[in-house]
């Protein structure tokens, strides 16, 4: 949301859409999940198992079968990349493949060390932090109009 969505709506002007997402809803349903997941993380420290590599990976399965499914039904992709027209759609999505599984061993990693060191999970809490916006400049002196407030 902080690195895609938001600087979206900024780039192409759509003001009314950024408040949407900003407002206190969009709000606890994106930050609050992440707070959440970040507090677990450094007070339960739950174990991750590198023996659960292939479910990460059938997610990410999933989420491309899911694109496919979507196209198929609204003629619509929601990312270039997942595109079996895009020149690189192949490389990509087995790139999404690997990043998944290198983002799994990397919570592996912050978890393991959580549970170890109270600063680290200190430090998972704060670059948790780092990724949610609360507010956004380009909001100042903003006012919705009728419709957008009315959320339509």
């Amino acid at each position: 949301v902080s690195f895609v969505l938001l600087p979206a709506c900024k780039k192409l002007k759509k003001l009314d859409k950024l408040e949407i997402l900003l407002r206190f809803r969009p709000q606890c349903l994106h930050n609050g999940y992440v707070l959440v997941a970040a507090l677990e993380g450094a007070i339960v420290a739950p174990a991750m198992k590198y023996e659960n590599l292939p479910a990460i990976v059938l997610f990410g399965v999933t989420y491309i079968v899911f694109a496919v499914c979507l196209w198929l039904r609204c003629s619509v992709f929601h990312y270039f990349f997942l595109d079996p027209r895009f020149k690189f759609a192949i490389p990509a999505m087995v790139s999404l493949l690997l990043l998944l599984a290198c983002l799994h061993c990397l919570g592996r990693w912050a978890l393991a060390a959580a549970a170890e060191s109270t600063g680290a999970g200190v430090t998972l809490v704060i670059a948790a932090l780092a990724t949610c916006t609360f507010r956004d400049k380009a909001l100042d002196g903003y006012k919705p109009t009728v419709q957008s407030a009315a959320g339509g």
